[in-house]
């Protein structure tokens, strides 16, 4: 009979698949090693949507040593810091009042013992990975203008795209005019389409080295 896999003692987890790839990429443009079986490399989970993040953030504070979680602002940032607050309240963990524009970090109750949380975009603005990788493309694009032009364009002209995806079209329609069409958010960070170092960026990885280092 196999024996179980003991949990690892860190652990990220995020929204959706988007979000995992991103932060993978990012995180090894910026010389991290995702090290798999290294007790010290947070395992990435990819929760599902925002209930399923919430829902299991209670959960895996109780088990692990060092937990990350990101989720989207979307349009209601102080509401979903709140729900997530008064989730890790039922064990005892006491986010502020509000997020920190680096990203929030608790520690000290027990040893060794972390929470931390980041909302994207950058803790302050409302938005999601989408604005946090508008951020990312190269500002001397110019093909990035025209393809949130050819997305609002396209929608104009019947395109079954929630006005709440526009972003995400455009990003889309941007990857798709690269030297390589169509790569996943991920492996278009590796292939330097966006870059790795702007302020936000640099803030992310700050908040993730401080909180898994």
């Amino acid at each position: 009979m196999p024996v179980p896999t003991p949990p690892r003692p860190r652990q990220l987890i995020v929204e959706g698949k988007d979000d995992e790839h991103v932060i993978l990429h990012l995180m090894m443009r910026h010389g991290y090693e995702w090290k798999k079986d290294s007790p010290v490399t947070p395992r990435i989970e990819a929760a599902g949507g925002l209930p399923q993040l919430i829902e299991q953030s209670s959960v895996a504070a109780k088990s692990c040593s060092r937990l990350g979680l990101v989720l989207d602002a979307d349009d209601n940032l102080l509401g979903h810091w709140a729900s997530l607050k008064n989730r890790l309240m039922d064990v005892n963990i006491a986010l502020p009042a509000a997020p920190s524009k680096g990203g929030t970090i608790v520690d000290g109750f027990r040893n060794d013992w972390a929470v931390g949380v980041w909302l994207m975009p950058d803790n302050v603005l409302r938005g999601s990975i989408e604005h946090f990788l508008e951020d990312l493309v190269p500002t001397e694009d110019e093909l990035w203008g025209y393809a949130k032009e050819a997305t609002q364009e396209a929608k104009a002209r019947g395109a079954h795209l929630p006005p709440s995806d526009l972003l995400k079209g455009s990003l889309h329609a941007w990857l798709a005019w690269q030297e390589v069409p169509g790569r996943p958010y991920g492996t278009a960070l590796t292939a330097e389409y966006f870059r790795h170092n702007t302020e936000t960026a640099n803030a992310f990885v700050e908040w993730f080295n401080q909180l898994f280092a």
